[in-house]
């Protein structure tokens, strides 16, 4: 077996298994909808050469609301899977933020305590620990996700309107999935990588190219609307990459717009 991948059927998780599968690698998927909760669940199984950690809480807006249960949880099913890397000698590759750093919100000082806990595994006990921070990632099967990409598409397909949370001049770094999946399939061991392209765009240029772009494609324009930002949700740190993304934003979305265009159903 070449890799496990808790969280394998979430957004990321589920491209990066459509291109295992293509490249024809072995892979375990581990992930609540299959009835594995990693705080409960026995994971135990045929030794892996890569340990993929995907699965996570990972809405902003519900971490404010609840953080208790954002931290507790991503900490735990980390530890739980750093564990089983540490028995069988798995490089563990866990998935972080761009945002990590400055710790905003409760999701993302979650991911900061986490990271503190690979290193401390790698330190400790001689884990092989990648980790890998993702700026804002956007792309196919990401239909379940509440970011700003996937809620501007589905909200044309819905012919509904596009909602700016702040005054939109904030800027993000987006990067396609599939420069992502690229990422974790080419990492090497104990590092710490920016999965980003380097580039920031604003939300106010997204949400007029997503509005052009869904003119073109489905013949209807949105309206864009503003309500008041939330602190923690807006920021992403400037950050250089340690990738080359090859992807262009506006190619990407359009790439992405299409795939919404097959597979949602409003």
């Amino acid at each position: 077996m070449n890799y496990i991948i808790s969280g394998g059927l979430g957004f990321i998780g589920k491209n990066l298994s459509v291109a295992l599968a293509r490249s024809h690698e072995d892979f375990v998927v581990l992930d609540k909808l299959t009835g594995c909760d990693l705080n409960t669940c026995d994971i135990r199984m045929a030794e892996c050469n890569k340990f993929v950690h995907l699965a996570a809480c990972t809405n902003i807006r519900e971490s404010l609301t609840c953080p208790e249960k954002f931290i507790i949880e991503n900490v735990q099913t980390t530890v739980r899977c750093l564990n089983y890397a540490r028995q069988t000698g798995a490089h563990f590759i866990f998935a972080s933020s761009l945002g990590a750093p400055q710790a905003l919100s409760p999701y993302s000082a979650s991911k900061l305590a986490c990271e503190a806990i690979c290193k401390a595994y790698h330190e400790s006990f001689g884990v092989k620990v990648t980790i890998l921070r993702f700026s804002s990632v956007y792309g196919p099967y990401s239909m379940h996700k509440s970011s700003v990409i996937a809620s501007f598409i589905k909200n044309c397909l819905k012919h509904s309107s596009l909602t700016i949370n702040g005054d939109g001049v904030q800027e993000r770094d987006f990067i396609y999935v599939d420069d992502v999946v690229k990422a974790i399939v080419n990492c090497g061991s104990n590092k710490v990588m920016n999965v980003c392209t380097g580039f920031s765009t604003s939300i106010n240029y997204l949400a007029e190219y997503i509005r052009d772009l869904s003119d073109e494609l489905i013949n209807f324009r949105p309206e864009i609307k503003f309500s008041p930002a939330i602190k923690g949700e807006v920021m992403e740190t400037p950050a250089k990459p340690d990738i080359l993304a090859e992807t262009h934003l506006e190619k990407g979305i359009k790439e992405t717009f299409k795939w919404y265009m097959e597979h949602y159903k409003c």
